[in-house]
């Protein structure tokens, strides 16, 4: 990053510094256009969350104000930018966000760009394609835009190939399709499946790599997650013969089974051998 402004982001108490200042640069440097990336971290809702909590009118301020500032960069924003919004974390109804209800885990994420000729209906379609190929479902219908539920590690994968830089090598999420299927293709002999294709081969074997060097760490991990079977299903995904449809599929199923697998080793708590071990050490 050849630029950054830093403000006093640890000071809850401080509503409208950190906002304030990323407001003040953030306009200017869009219309520079000097910049392939641009982040800007606002922090007024989680201050003001601390502060107050979810209720309290300077929420319903911060909120507003950050409105008007969202809608000058739609403004701002060049045709072939994509812009995300999104949040960390949620947060309890008395601000916290340090356990793992759904109110702290969850945030909203909002993926957009300038498509000329887009409507509702295509963007609608977007969104059920990529469900369709991953496997996660549509779970919010409004009526400008339908939406799903996806994992926050999906974003570095999909950051990452969008930007054509390679994805950092412990990353376990997954791309998610909208940003290629909701793009025109960069060349005129490829489509959009067979671009996602390319980039979800690239994420795969990536994935593949640390699951490998992670085996070689831990031997008993191999078996535990089955990786001679997962070896196979990813020969299978990349077979000749598959359509880049049927490949993506397969390759989002491969998916599957490792998050299914990592998460059942390293992020689930065993209650029974919990109780063991507390009744052990007391």
């Amino acid at each position: 990053f050849d630029t950054e402004h830093p403000y006093p982001s640890f000071d809850v108490m401080d509503l409208h510094t950190v906002d304030a200042g990323v407001t003040k640069h953030l306009v200017p440097e869009l219309r520079a256009g000097r910049s392939d990336v641009v982040v800007a971290h606002f922090l007024g809702v989680d201050h003001v969350g601390h502060r107050h909590g979810a209720d309290h009118p300077a929420m319903a301020a911060k909120l507003d104000q950050l409105n008007a500032v969202m809608r000058t960069v739609l403004q701002e924003v060049p045709p072939d930018t994509l812009l995300l919004v999104l949040g960390d974390h949620g947060m309890t109804e008395d601000g916290n966000h340090g356990g793992a209800t759904p109110a702290e885990v969850n945030a909203g994420l909002v993926l957009h760009y300038k498509a000329p000729h887009a409507t509702v209906e295509a963007k609608k379609a977007v969104v059920h394609a990529a469900a369709a190929l991953n496997g996660m479902p549509v779970t919010h219908r409004t009526p400008l835009a339908d939406a799903r539920t996806v994992n926050q590690i999906d974003l570095v994968p999909t950051l990452a190939l969008a930007l054509g830089i390679q994805v950092p090598f412990s990353n376990l999420g997954m791309v998610l399709p909208e940003p290629f299927l909701d793009h025109e293709s960069t060349t005129q002999s490829s489509s959009k499946h067979e671009e996602l294709a390319h980039a979800a081969r690239a994420n795969v074997a990536q994935i593949s790599k640390y699951l490998h060097a992670y085996a070689k760490r831990v031997p008993s991990f191999a078996d535990n997650i089955g990786l001679p079977e997962l070896e196979t299903l990813a020969r299978r995904a990349r077979a000749s013969d598959n359509t880049a449809d049927d490949e993506l599929k397969q390759l989002y199923a491969w998916y599957s089974r490792v998050a299914e697998g990592c998460r059942k080793l390293w992020a689930s708590l065993d209650r029974a051998q919990m109780c063991w071990g507390a009744l052990l050490a007391l």
